[in-house]
């Protein structure tokens, strides 16, 4: 990172009620051994140039039902992510995916797994500082549209954002809009995943229509679409993506599609997720990027390498990304601590290639 990027502590809120937490970002980058910062091409004096950045960062596919859910009423809303507040903490935005539904209304969905967490993770997100989070995944409706539209409120009530979801189809494709540091930021969230391989269940039962409440699918047409109409709102579009394989390394070919879909139509970031472990990233044109897969980042009953994660930090300008890097995470017992040497080594390795 330049040395001259380093964002003011004004602790400020945004015009529209969102949390937004400015600390140095060196705190976050000292507390862990890291390769080299990545910028662009000549992001260094694009960004002397402008007034307007923020620095954003995004963890995914954090749980709080079943063991976790249990140890946050057992030891407090701080505890899933202690080990890493420190690194939260320097973020002006801070971009989550909530996989299972904050509510204690609703009946499980015909699946195999059904997460649901109890009201006292919500002090969890909020702790931590969380701005946004995506409920475009394969779990968020796990117990039905009572019970993530309670999640939602309750989410909106703490001035965290949720995109995603919507009570039609226009409403789910709607962005979720950040002002933040002289800076608009619009967010767009989609999922594409197969159908459970034991119960059947497909999730495109959850899409929403003209006239129901659901999801977006990730289909690159509706993509590009909502990307260029959200560029009329804001300098900067961010996109989440819950897609691939849940078990696979491998980057699909319809995960790179939709990923082109965004950028080639204006966004400058591209987050992925849904596969347990990490995949690679790709620069796309001057100052877009994409990442296929940021991992998990608080889920329990996995061992490694589906316990390897990150927390991206990215700059964002007007331009678009204008430098990036790594914090690696290491989960434990389905809790994320950062990681230290070898540890720390073997993930941005991986991440890297």
């Amino acid at each position: 990172m330049c040395a001259d990027q380093r964002a003011p502590n004004n602790n400020t809120r945004d015009t529209g009620g969102v949390g937004a937490y400015s600390n140095a970002h060196a705190r976050a980058a000292d507390a862990h051994p890291k390769l080299d910062a990545h910028g662009f091409d000549d992001a260094c004096a694009t960004h002397r140039n402008t007034d307007a950045y923020l620095d954003a960062h995004a963890l995914y596919q954090t749980h709080g039902g079943g063991a976790v859910g249990e140890l946050i009423l057992k030891e407090g809303a701080a505890r899933p992510l202690s080990g890493v507040a420190s690194a939260l903490s320097a973020a002006d935005l801070l971009i989550a995916g909530l996989k299972s539904p904050i509510s204690e209304l609703g009946q499980p969905e015909p699946k195999r797994f059904t997460y649901r967490a109890p009201l006292a993770a919500l002090e969890t997100l909020t702790l931590a500082g969380v701005d946004v989070v995506s409920v475009a995944n394969n779990h968020a409706n796990d117990y039905g549209w009572e019970a993530l539209a309670d999640t939602r409120e309750r989410l909106l009530q703490q001035h965290i954002q949720v995109v995603g979801f919507g009570a039609d189809a226009t409403a789910a494709r709607t962005p979720v809009v950040i002002k933040q540091n002289g800076l608009r930021v619009a967010i767009l969230a989609y999922l594409d995943v197969p159908p459970e391989a034991r119960s059947g269940f497909d999730a495109r039962r959850w899409v929403a229509t003209d006239t129901t409440a659901g999801l977006v699918w990730a289909q690159p047409e509706v993509i590009a679409a909502d990307v260029l109409a959200a560029k009329a709102q804001a300098e900067v579009v961010i996109v989440l993506l819950h897609f691939g394989l849940e078990t696979g390394e491998r980057i699909l070919a319809a995960q790179r599609q939709s990923a082109y879909a965004a950028v080639e139509n204006g966004a400058s970031l591209v987050l992925g997720t849904y596969p347990d472990r990490l995949q690679g990233y790709e620069h796309y044109n001057e100052g877009k990027l994409i990442v296929y897969s940021l991992g998990k980042f608080i889920y329990e009953g996995f061992a490694s390498p589906d316990n390897d994660s990150v927390i991206l930090t990215a700059t964002l300008t007007a331009q678009g990304v204008a430098d990036f890097d790594w914090i690696p995470v290491v989960l434990q017992d389905g809790l994320p601590s950062i990681a230290t040497g070898a540890d720390a080594q073997r993930i941005l390795t991986k991440i890297e290639n």
